[in-house]
């Protein structure tokens, strides 16, 4: 068999012939092992005779097919069985789990003086159902090559089942139905045929066909399992009881007992198992034909109806898999929506506190501006004219973030473009007098970066248009903004007449000189001064670990 993927329900309803058994079952101790139970030997019980007697499949190292075994009344396999609680022991220094299932349990043993773990027991719990539908289905393909042995001629019904058994899967237990009849209604020679499912002490018709052969649901069709008459009690709940092995009729004239319904002619009904589980009933008639229905096809009758009950519960399965998918997929939906909501109304609220920031420190400006033209004394109305450039700086980054796209970053490039602009008219610069050669590539910076440096950019220039220029107010000022793979550079140099040789930033007499040191300082900065009693000053301020595009 081709290489399967890794599926355990794919393994077994893929397994045609009993050729494949051994690969099959490696294929799934491989999948063992990879979740985490490193198996060495593996078997499968299945009881049907009591808690002591069983068919013991060999699994790992070899599966070489079963054999009927009776355990002593302590084993471990029956306790585990009788109990159905999982077990983990040691038999002879090796770590032993066995693992309880519908018809049987799972023995694990592991290598000697090694132990099994929580995921080991995880590992084999998950698994073991499907190595007992393995085993089951092994069985049952054992028992119809045996038929077909005892045959001179393979009968047509078990040959079109035995070729098309692994195409009973589907998505819904609808779909599988569909298979099923038109399995039984195509290659076997009935007519018509209804899927009956147990619920309680109740048989429920499920699906069946109407009278232009369209499957259709059957659920007005209800049977008691147990009445209170045992007059009313039908062959087919007698078999879901498990009191019938099947049930067959010749009733051609309708004249015999109902089993289903009334004049149906041949009928035959016949069990759904899983393990000894009866999960309902399968059954058939020749309503339209007339023919009599053969005792031969209840042999592929009975395997079919077995292999639709684990394939209905497959079905039964996915679908439950499929809703909670669901009904995850949307709940994670909701949830992403409420956070959604959540992060436009904390943008709202952002953008509403930068406009009032901004707002406020338009104020402030306003204020110092009024205090400063009521104020004679020259040194201070020029520290308050210093302090209202100082607070305009901070609220066009406000306002920038207000204005723009992005509430958390701008771009600080642009930033200085304005910051320049409005400084050379504060200053009362006459056009073409300072020629100013600006070059600063694109720099997103958050507040918590854009904010210090935006200061540094007003204290630097606000410095030389105010000292560099002297009375005639002729020179040039470069800015340069360049982005240096992680660092960025800030450089900002005139043509002025220098700084004093002996100046020292830290303890430099005016405010704006010590308050760009500690600036620098705040963003781990490293600052350099070029042009100290000469002419022209130049800054460079390198600040580390600033990624191009994204800020600190």
């Amino acid at each position: 068999m081709t290489d399967p993927p890794p599926n355990p329900l794919w393994l077994v309803s893929s397994l045609r012939t009993a050729e494949d058994f051994p690969a099959a079952v490696d294929a799934l101790c491989e999948m063992l092992r990879r979740d985490g139970c490193p198996a060495a030997v593996l078997s499968a019980y299945l009881f049907d005779r009591g808690d002591t007697k069983a068919d013991h499949y060999y699994l790992l190292p070899r599966p070489t097919g079963f054999e009927a075994v009776s355990l002593a009344n302590d084993s471990v396999e029956g306790q585990a069985h009788s109990t159905s609680t999982s077990i983990s022991t040691h038999i002879e220094d090796r770590p032993c789990l066995v693992e309880p299932t519908p018809r049987g349990v799972i023995k694990v043993l592991g290598e000697e003086g090694t132990s099994f773990d929580a995921t080991a027991l995880d590992a084999l719990s998950h698994l073991a159902p499907h190595f007992e539908a393995l085993c089951v289905r092994f069985q049952d393909l054992c028992r119809l090559e045996i038929l077909q042995t005892q045959n001179a001629q393979v009968d047509d019904a078990m040959l079109a089942l035995y070729d098309n058994s692994f195409d009973l899967s589907g998505a819904t237990q609808f779909e599988v139905a569909r298979k099923v009849i038109d399995l039984v209604c195509s290659r076997m020679d009935l007519d018509r045929a209804g899927v009956f499912l147990r619920d309680g002490d109740l048989l429920r018709g499920a699906w069946g066909m109407d009278d232009v052969g369209e499957v259709v649901s059957i659920t007005s069709t209800v049977f008691e399992v147990f009445p209170p008459n045992e007059d009313r009690l039908t062959e087919a709940a007698r078999i879901a009881r498990g009191d019938l092995p099947f049930f067959l009729t010749q009733d051609l004239d309708g004249e015999g007992r109902e089993s289903i319904e009334g004049d149906i002619g041949a009928s035959a009904t016949v069990p759904m198992r899983i393990g000894d589980r009866i999960v309902g009933v399968l059954a058939v008639d020749t309503y339209y034909s007339r023919r009599p229905i053969r005792v031969e096809q209840l042999a592929p009758l009975r395997i079919l109806a077995n292999q639709a009950a684990v394939a209905i519960e497959n079905a039964r399965l996915y679908q439950q898999l499929e809703e909670a998918r669901e009904d995850l997929e949307t709940r994670i939906l909701e949830r992403t929506a409420e956070l959604a909501q959540a992060n436009d109304d904390k943008d709202v609220l952002l953008q509403e506190v930068y406009h009032r920031t901004k707002n406020n420190l338009q104020l402030v400006i306003s204020l110092l501006n009024l205090q400063s033209n009521q104020i004679v004394d020259e040194q201070a109305h020029t520290a308050l004219q210093d302090c209202a450039s100082r607070v305009q700086s901070m609220a066009m980054i406000h306002e920038e973030l207000y204005a723009g796209g992005d509430l958390r970053a701008i771009d600080f490039g642009q930033q200085i473009h304005k910051l320049v602009s409005i400084l050379f008219k504060s200053y009362g610069v006459a056009p073409g007098s300072i020629k100013l050669h600006l070059d600063a590539d694109y720099l997103h910076l958050a507040l918590d970066t854009a904010i210090p440096l935006s200061l540094i950019v007003n204290e630097l220039v606000t410095n030389s248009l105010k000292y560099a220029f002297g009375a005639q107010r002729v020179g040039s000022l470069h800015i340069r903004l360049q982005i240096s793979e992680e660092d960025v550079e800030l450089e900002i140099s005139d043509d002025g007449v220098g700084l004093p040789k002996d100046l020292d930033f830290a303890t430099a007499p005016t405010l704006g000189l010590q308050l760009v040191a500690d600036l620098v300082g705040q963003l781990r900065g490293q600052l350099e001064i070029e042009g100290r009693g000469g002419m022209g000053t130049g800054y460079r301020i390198r600040l580390p670990g600033l990624a191009k595009g994204t800020g600190r």
